[in-house]
């Protein structure tokens, strides 16, 4: 399980948006950052201890250390647990058959086992924003 040293679990980051409102994400293990679904309108105020995450998505070791992007906060686990990604739909690209990946395996699913989870995929920062923004699916294709 990948842990970036100055970006530990739990570290919250603060992500500004062109709306004028500022979302939020807790960092998790192997680079995926959980989002809260509270936002706010002003700098510097993180959703402490809330668990209503709005989606986990995996993502490039940049966007994590971005200088752009600030540390707001700590938002420490309560059960191990919470520091793990959930698991992620894979879809093989010439059969189109899909798999589950949970805890770095791989397993075979059915469409119906994997309808509600996230494409495993490694989302750069413009494409983060674009999700926060919902212009962009849990594909990760642009919306219409």
């Amino acid at each position: 399980m990948k842990v970036l040293k100055d970006r530990p679990p739990g570290t919250i980051l603060e992500f500004p948006l062109p709306t004028g409102e500022y979302a939020y994400a807790r960092v998790m293990l192997d680079l995926n950052l959980a989002f809260y679904r509270t936002r706010s309108r002003s700098s510097g105020h993180p959703p402490v201890g809330e668990r209503d995450f709005e989606f986990i998505l995996t993502v490039h070791d940049v966007v994590i250390l971005d200088r752009d992007l600030r540390v707001v906060g700590f938002d420490r686990a309560i059960e191990p647990s919470e520091d793990v990604p959930p698991p992620k739909m894979v879809r093989d690209f010439f059969t189109g058959s899909v798999s589950i990946l949970r805890d770095g395996e791989v397993v075979e699913a059915t469409e119906a086992e994997v309808e509600e989870l996230e494409m495993a995929a490694v989302w750069n920062l413009r494409h983060v924003i674009e999700r926060l923004l919902g212009q962009r699916g849990r594909d990760g294709r642009l919306m219409d």
